[in-house]
Order: C-alpha cells, then sequence, then structure tokens
C-alpha cells in the first residue's frame, strides 16, 4: 500500500492507493483510513504531559469523551442528572423510575444487542446505560439506608 497526503480546499487529508493487491489485509486497512483533518489544541501543561502517553490513541480519546458527553445530554441520564440537582430526598432517589421512552430505548439496544446488530455507538450507549443502572443501583441503596426508622 501506498499512503498518500495532500490538501483539499484547506483541509489535510491521507489516503492510500493499493495497486492490484488481493491482501485481505490491505482491504481491511483501507477500510479504517478516513480523510482526517488537522486540529490544533491548546491544553494545560499537565494534561499534555499526560496526553503524551497516549500520543497514537488521541483519536479514540477523543471519540470516546465526545460518546460520553453526548450520552448525559439525552435520555436517561439528563433524567437522573435533573432528579440529583433537585436535592431529591432519600424517598424521592427510591421512587425514580426511568421515563416510557428512556425504557423503550434501553430495551430496543438489548434487544439489538442479543441479534448481534449493534453499531459501535449504540454498544457505547448500551455501556453508558448499563454503568449509570449501576451507579445509581447503587445512589438507591445509599438513599435506603438514609432513610429515617420507622417505628
Amino acid at each position: 500500500m501506498d499512503f498518500q497526503e495532500g490538501k483539499v480546499e484547506g483541509v489535510n487529508l491521507k489516503y492510500c492507493i493499493i495497486k492490484h493487491s488481493n491482501d485481505l489485509t490491505d482491504l481491511k486497512a483501507v477500510e479504517r483510513i478516513t480523510t482526517m483533518m488537522h486540529l490544533t489544541l491548546e491544553v494545560p501543561e499537565q494534561l499534555g504531559r499526560r496526553l503524551q502517553h497516549f500520543r497514537d490513541r488521541w483519536v479514540e480519546i477523543l471519540e470516546m469523551g465526545l460518546e460520553q458527553i453526548a450520552a448525559t445530554q439525552v435520555g436517561l441520564h439528563s433524567e437522573v442528572i435533573d432528579l440529583l440537582a433537585r436535592g431529591p430526598s432519600p424517598e424521592e432517589i427510591i421512587a425514580f423510575r426511568p421515563s416510557e421512552e428512556a425504557v423503550v430505548r434501553v430495551s430496543t439496544l438489548l434487544e439489538r444487542n442479543q441479534e448481534g446488530a449493534l453499531s459501535p455507538d449504540e454498544r457505547a450507549e448500551l455501556e453508558q446505560y448499563k454503568n449509570l443502572d449501576l451507579l445509581f443501583s447503587l445512589i438507591k441503596a445509599q438513599a435506603r439506608l438514609n432513610q429515617p426508622r420507622q417505628g
């Protein structure tokens, strides 16, 4: 494979050319190559030092961060955040139930997962829901312990 770089309308591009290849490895590599954009970031020095250890995974780190941010802005995540931001009593925490919309979405993801049909984004979304479920189960357990004892 011959990798080339060029610039089109101010955007740096990276692409490859395969010359008469039947090699499956070459074809899989081509599937992973996408148009790349040059991006310059200014970060605090301490963060920059930490990032240096993961230089070859920066794109993956950015994608994971964006997925997590997006997941917290919609659906069940926003419902939980709204509840907790109100400073609920232990009783309100214990009584919390997700919306019908959130239940349907999680059910859909679980079905697609059983069928082996989840996209990478859906897989990440389902993982976020699993993490949120575990966290909120622990919060509810603690709320039960903090309830005033009756009798």
